[in-house]
């Protein structure tokens, strides 16, 4: 059997964001008004707030919890008790929960003040025992997690938190996640000619040069948007952004990971304006954190690469390569994504099994191929057949689009946010057979 191949997860998922974009915002957990890792100073005060929207699980009654991982120990916290020592595993049941009822009767609201954050590292999560069974397990969801760097960099910080309520409507979002399809597919073309495998993150992409394009002006400005399709004026494009991150920062549970930062990083001496840091830390959560570039290069780039390596949970570890920053760099700036998710079907190990598979030029190899047999969301087009994998809970998606024999070089050059559109329309239910290399990122 001839097996042609292109996988476009990443670039579908925006899609699959449009589509999702009217869902309301899902418990985003943060420290000073910013989410994901948040650098503060030694003995700083913190503020942690949960920001709640009932979702699909509007009137579930739930113990509501909240887990710090720090110094190498579990500990619960309780509004009465403050903090419980819960040893090496999070067991939840000797202590109160921070709150208790239904999912819609919580609001917006602080759950936890420290006057002083000592220096250490600090991993908080807050979740529900669905079951209230006082045990975090597959009933106890993670729903949201921060991570707290104290005393490790200093963060050059803006007068504003972020806004947990952008604002953003409906159109803006759909515009934004039409753009950024758009732009995944400039640059898919641009770079599709390059030897092996390809995968990239337009949303990350995206969302980094945005951040750079609210300090950008003149002739710089007007590239930036017309290479990303930033087609709405400044402040609702980042206020879009933030509302589109707020949901998916949102969507981590039990088993299904998708943990999104950004940093930025500027030499110690160099002034920027606060306009520009407003920007940033409004809207996407980030301090400018201050490094010596100019005299401490190399100490520079590892403490970088140690804060990626923290927010890919150890996947990438070596963003930046040695050399990479010299003493001419005044501003680094990093957004780290990082997924992981079960299949909705998965993939059954005993029927992997050796077979044929075809490069795009017709030579084969003999690979191990995976095989699953199920009721998938499958359409054909001209030139290529299309079907979607769905990621446990129905989350997000993969959608794999395979050329007709000799047809990969045509549909690649005509791939097309249309293109894409059409496919997602077409695709319906049908009884498959998959087989598939079996890969990974």
């Amino acid at each position: 059997m001839r097996k042609l191949l292109c996988v476009l997860s990443i670039v579908f998922l925006a899609l699959v964001f449009c589509a999702a974009a009217h869902a309301a915002v899902v418990p985003v957990i943060t420290a000073n008004g910013m989410n994901g890792t948040v650098h503060t100073a030694e003995n700083s005060a913190v503020t942690i707030r949960v920001q709640l929207s009932p979702g699909e699980k509007e009137g579930t009654d739930a113990d509501w919890w909240l887990a710090v991982y720090a110094f190498g120990r579990w500990y619960g916290y309780d509004l009465s008790g403050g903090f419980s020592d819960l040893g090496d595993f999070p067991d939840i049941g000797s202590f109160r929960p921070v709150y208790q009822g239904a999912l819609a009767t919580l609001p917006s609201s602080v759950i936890l003040e420290i006057p002083q954050m000592p220096a250490g590292t600090y991993s908080l999560y807050f979740g529900t025992d669905m079951n209230r069974n006082g045990t975090l397990d597959a009933d106890s969801l993670v729903l949201s997690e921060l991570n707290i760097i104290s005393g490790s960099s200093q963060a050059l910080t803006s007068g504003l938190t972020r806004s947990m309520t952008p604002g953003a409507g409906q159109d803006d979002l759909y515009e934004l996640v039409s753009g950024n399809s758009a732009f995944a597919l400039d640059f898919y073309q641009a770079i599709r000619s390059r030897d092996g495998n390809l995968f990239f993150s337009p949303y990350s992409i995206s969302t980094a040069l945005a951040m750079t394009y609210a300090g950008a002006a003149g002739d710089t400005a007007q590239q930036m948007k017309n290479t990303l399709h930033f087609t709405l004026p400044q402040n609702r494009l980042h206020s879009a952004f933030n509302a589109l991150n707020l949901y998916l920062s949102g969507l981590s549970g039990y088993d299904f990971r998708l943990n999104i930062a950004n940093s930025l990083w500027g030499q110690n001496d160099y002034p920027f304006l606060s306009s520009f840091l407003d920007v940033i830390a409004g809207n996407y959560g980030a301090a400018l954190n201050r490094t010596d570039f100019i005299h401490a290069p190399e100490e520079s780039r590892i403490t970088i690469n140690n804060w990626v390596s923290e927010n890919t949970e150890q996947r990438i570890q070596d963003l930046l390569p040695e050399n990479s920053v010299d003493p001419s760099a005044r501003l680094v700036l990093v957004n780290a994504i990082y997924f992981n998710a079960p299949w909705a079907s998965p993939f059954d190990a005993q029927r992997t099994h050796d077979d044929v598979f075809y490069y795009a030029d017709g030579t084969q190899i003999t690979v191990p191929m995976m095989e699953t047999a199920d009721h998938f969301r499958y359409a054909e087009g001209d030139g290529y057949k299309a079907v979607e994998l769905s990621y446990k809970h129905g989350t997000a998606s993969m959608v794999i689009l395979l050329p007709d024999a000799g047809r990969f070089d045509k549909i690649e050059k005509s791939l097309t946010p249309a293109l894409l559109s059409e496919i997602a329309a077409n695709l319906g239910y049908r009884l498959i057979l998959i087989e598939m290399p079996k890969f990974r990122y």
